[in-house]
């Protein structure tokens, strides 16, 4: 039967092909089947069922029609099923066969005659296993026959013209032959296939890129892209270091030695899926919310591909930097399930969420404890962890001295005087205590172990903390905070006699909204509802289990986050509302400080002092105490003074112009400059946050539309392109306009004016010529050069002759004397961005297009930075050692992410000279739609020095363009009132840099654009000296 069907398969009719491949697909999940199959060679002959397909062929000389496409379609389709089937049959057998080589004692579970059907999660399974079993030159006959064949590379490219076939089967032709690749990742030489290039009909691709177009949804199916982000799971996710030996042994540590060629095979991979914008594929995969049925899975998948993809160092510097990470966005996405069935999914995804976090940030806890954490509170814990605590015993012994005396141990509180050998002076210069914090002391007495928590609003039980201290928090409640610890510490033998607070203060922990009252026999005073301090409650852990701890139901190995013993009578919501702010201290674990808040109203006196033993000390109970209040600090120094027990501990803020001494007050900084450096960031900021209008530039036309515009190098005259492809000459002395030229027949998008104002260069929106130089010469504009597919062109910053032109993701210098090309740049990968702008550096050694970075004088590419958004490419930083690409700043030195500015998200970014850099943010329902850009109705200022939002300026209407002159004091503003289709009026607007408002500008505004009075003119240098005087 199995020669039958494979004579079928070499036969011509399309039906018995079609059959014959639907026969092997569901009759090798047989074994009898499955071994008579490789008997008989039958890969090979399956594999030509589809290699020889004109479909697949790649040429344009044979023509097909409809039927004989659909009837092709049909094959390959079956095809990728009996493949899919024939593979995963083979990996079960082989996982059977590795697993019981490492467990001998083990039976077959599936019996030979019975089918083999497992679900994906078992597939995947079994696939990382044998992963990390098989060594790195380890053969497997089923797969070494596909390479030999060359058949990853002919399903890759099946995948890749799939993505354009329009018919109902292309999802499960895509999905099942991602599954049989997924399969062959077992074997590590098919991971080198994945990175070299696939020849197809419109040009070359890697592997990498086809697998991350079917992640990204080129085909929309949710099932195409599980399949697809498994794939991709196996190739990045795989083991750096494979056994070097036959096989691998669980436990056995020197078959897993280093292995060179291992550890290049991964990182080719990665840096494949790094040059393919795999980042930025994943990072939105784990944003998605639909399809709602799948987006967990999804997202997990993501996060599990991400996580291994995070092993490269250079990945991890780049992610870690992210505001997945920074501004903890990872965090909020763990926290709640998108769809709440998908609970399961969902743990998965918190599980390599967390892988995540570890590999980038550092060794981290359980989730509980990290979910509300960021970079920041990590590397503020690490501080306070690394702080070497100390305080004034002479401020210790004042505390006993009080404590002795308010509990009538007079006798005891001399001795002390007399041994410490302080004079009684010292201990009478401590205030007294209010009384309600000695009654809460001395009801303390009743509750071993017991502190007082400085603030009621902390909500955190975590050690990582970002708030201040409060100010309510003063000196007097410090003392009774330790009073009340000093107290349990000097009654703790007494403990068998003294009766205890209901619940152990409040027995909930935190903070309870009222506490309980006392009982009537046992005399103690009661704490008073109105205090806002409350008594918190200290247990040591127990090493082992003991009667009293399973009295009161706390289990050390429970869950860390929850573990708060509680009346099996009484309600635990309040805990969940209000955190306190000490910790447990551990004697087993040193370093997990974290709090159990009360204890049962069940607990004896008896039980209390058994858990009292050496380990918890009059210091550490302090030390802890104070470790707390340094955990509270915004800004942590891991170097610190001795503490002060009887004031509250804060940090000092750094203060930017703390060398300087002065304040934000200019007359101060002036008048001081000599004493440090920051005065003039200052000034900068003061200057950069007052923008006034001084000239409004319109039309007589009420429908006439401005677009681009641009400062010739005087600062006297602005040229403005208009949507009619007119470019006007207006002079800003007198708002005229001195002369017009019709250089397009569409809307001009850019206009550039050459340093020494003698050309032009103009770029318009379609229909020849796309862009042009021209002559500006005694006030007349004449053509000097055209280009038909330049979709922006500027001038060089030094070299006065050159021309930098960009046409989708090229980039092409041309000679503006002879109009000949010089040097063309085209990448080898191209990042695709909607809006790419090819640019010099300041310099005009380098070049910046479509992402990657270009030497001008070998025409060779330098690097290729990683997509991080798909609409901005990037511009250089006038310092030539950034780049500023979307909300990314790369360093030109290292090609590393420095930080990202998520107030430039899609933002347009123009430098002035004055240090400062203006944002210009994309319209998102607009851009589309208009054939000129569309930006929103306000503009950023930000230094350019560290990337601080200096001001927003909203100018109540749609920006088009915005210009800065040479001497950045004066910017112009192209704005347009309504929509594309119904334009109201357009104008463009000077505003003088540094310059206020007066008091009814906002009030009459109308009326001073149409009276243009000449009252509001000012000089560039009177606008800046303006404001400084």
């Amino acid at each position: 039967m199995v020669s039958y069907a494979l004579w079928l398969l070499g036969c011509p009719h399309d039906s018995g092909r079609c059959h014959a491949t639907m026969f092997f697909g569901l009759s090798c999940q047989f074994k009898i089947i499955l071994d008579e199959f490789d008997k008989q060679d039958g890969i090979r002959r399956l594999y030509n069922v589809i290699a020889v397909l004109p479909l697949l062929v790649v040429s344009d000389d044979y023509q097909m029609n409809e039927d004989e496409e659909a009837a092709e379609r049909q094959v390959i389709r079956h095809v990728c099923i009996a493949l899919k089937k024939y593979f995963e049959n083979h990996l079960y057998y082989k996982y059977i066969q590795v697993t019981r080589q490492q467990e001998p004692s083990g039976t077959l579970t599936q019996p030979v005659f019975k089918a083999v059907k497992n679900p994906p999660e078992v597939i995947s399974q079994q696939i990382t296993t044998l992963q990390e079993l098989l060594p790195m030159k380890a053969h497997w006959a089923p797969v070494d026959e596909l390479l030999k064949l060359g058949g990853v590379q002919l399903l890759l490219r099946i995948i890749l013209l799939t993505f354009d076939w329009s018919y109902s089967g292309r999802g499960d032709t895509v999905r099942y032959a991602l599954d049989a690749l997924s399969v062959c990742t077992v074997i590590s030489r098919v991971h080198s296939v994945f990175v070299e290039p696939v020849r197809h009909h419109d040009g070359i691709s890697t592997g990498i890129s086809i697998v991350l177009s079917a992640v990204e949804g080129d085909v929309a199916d949710a099932e195409v892209q599980k399949s697809a982000l498994a794939l991709l799971v196996h190739l990045v996710c795989a083991p750096i270091h494979r056994p070097s030996g036959s096989l691998a042994r669980y436990g056995s540590a020197k078959k897993r030695m280093p292995n060179k060629s291992s550890e290049e095979l991964i990182q080719k991979v990665w840096e494949s899926v790094r040059s393919n914008n795999g980042i930025l594929v994943l990072l939105a995969l784990m944003r998605i919310k639909v399809p709602i049925t799948d987006a967990d899975c999804i997202r997990g998948m993501a996060c599990r591909a991400l996580a291994g993809l995070a092993r490269s160092e250079t990945v991890r510097q780049i992610v870690g930097k992210l505001p997945l990470f920074v501004h903890g966005e990872l965090q909020s996405l763990m926290r709640d399930p998108i769809l709440q069935e998908k609970r399961v999914e969902h743990v998965q995804f918190q599980k390599y969420a967390l892988e995540l976090m570890e590999r980038v940030s550092g060794k981290v806890d359980t989730f509980g404890n990290q979910v509300d954490t960021s970079l920041s509170d990590i590397h503020k814990a690490n501080v306070v962890a690394q702080t070497r605590i100390q305080f004034n015993e002479q401020q210790l012994y004042q505390l006993i001295y009080q404590h002795l005396i308010a509990s009538g141990l007079k006798e005891t509180a001399s001795t002390l005087v007399k041994e410490s050998g302080l004079s009684a002076s010292l201990f009478q210069q401590l205030p007294n205590p209010p009384a309600s914090a000695l009654s809460r002391s001395a009801a303390s007495l009743h509750s071993p172990f017991v502190f007082r928590s400085p603030n009621t609003n902390i909500m955190q039980r975590s050690r990582i903390r970002s708030r201040t201290v409060d100010s309510s928090f003063n000196a007097s409640t410090a003392q009774a905070n330790l009073q009340a610890a000093l107290a349990a510490v000097s009654n703790e033998s007494n403990a068998n006699g003294t009766p205890n607070l209901p619940g152990g203060a409040n027995g909930h922990g935190g903070v309870a909204a009222t506490p309980e009252p006392m009982n009537e026999g046992n005399g103690s005073p009661t704490i008073d509802p109105a205090e806002p301090l409350a008594p918190i409650k200290l247990i040591k852990k127990h090493t082992g289990s003991s009667t009293g701890g399973s009295q009161n139901g706390h289990h050390p190995a429970a869950n860390r986050v929850a573990a708060t013993p509680v009346d099996m009578n009484r309600s635990t919501t309040s805990t969940t509302s209000q955190r306190s702010l000490q910790k447990q201290i551990s004697a087993t674990d040193a370093t997990n400080f974290l709090l159990l808040a009360t204890a049962s109203s069940k607990t004896l006196p008896s039980e209390l002092s058994t858990t009292a033993n050496n380990n918890i000390t009059l210091h550490s109970i302090i030390t802890e105490y104070l470790t707390n209040q340094h955990a509270l600090c915004k800004h942590p120094m891991s170097t610190c003074p001795p503490f002060d027990l009887f004031k509250p501990h804060k940090c000092p803020d750094p203060r930017p112009n703390r060398v300087s001494g002065c304040g934000n007050n200019f007359a101060a900084r002036f008048y001081r400059r000599q004493a440090g450096f920051a005065s003039r960031r200052f000034d900068r900021r003061l200057v950069h946050s007052n923008f006034s209008a001084s000239r409004v530039l319109r039309t007589p036309e009420m429908d006439y539309c401005f677009t681009s515009c641009d400062f010739t190098p005087c600062g006297t005259r602005l040229v403005i392109g208009s949507q009619a492809g007119e470019v006007k000459i207006f002079n800003l002395n007198d708002s005229n306009e001195e002369h017009s030229y019709t250089c397009h027949e569409t809307a001009v998008t850019s206009t550039k004016v050459s340093k020494d104002g003698r050309l032009l260069l103009t770029t318009a929106v379609w229909r020849y010529p796309i862009s042009a130089l021209w002559n500006l010469e005694d006030n007349q504009i004449s053509e000097k050069l055209v280009w038909d597919e330049e979709d922006y062109v500027e001038f060089a910053n030094i070299t006065p002759d050159r021309v930098l032109a960009t046409t989708n993701q090229i980039a092409t210098i041309y000679d503006i004397n002879t109009g000949q090309k010089v040097m063309k740049f085209e990448p080898a990968i191209a990042n695709q961005y909607t809006k790419n702008r090819a640019t010099f550096c300041p310099s005009d050694e380098l070049i910046l297009s479509d992402g990657v970075l270009w030497d001008v004088t070998s025409g060779k590419e330098i690097h290729k930075f990683d997509k991080l958004n798909q609409n901005i490419s990037g511009v250089f930083h006038p310092n030539g050692l950034e780049i500023v690409e979307n909300t990314e700043v790369w360093d030109l030195r290292t090609f590393h992410l420095l930080r990202t500015v998520p107030s430039l998200d899609q933002t347009h970014v123009k430098f002035s000279p004055q240090n400062v850099m203006y944002g210009l943010t994309l319209d998102k329902e607009d851009a589309e739609m208009a054939e000129i850009a569309a930006y929103q109705t306000s503009f950023k200022v930000l230094d350019s020095y560290d990337y601080s939002s200096i001001a927003t300026i909203d100018v109540k209407r749609s920006i088009s363009d915005l210009a800065v002159n040479r001497y950045g004091s004066q910017i112009a503003v192209v704005e347009n009132q309504g929509g594309y289709n119904s334009l109201q009026e357009s104008v463009v607007r000077i505003y003088s840099v540094g310059r206020k408002k007066n008091i009814g500008d906002d009030q009459d505004e109308e009326e001073e654009d149409m009276e243009n009075s000449e009252e509001n003119t000012m000089s560039e240098t009177e606008s800046v000296v303006g404001t400084l005087s």
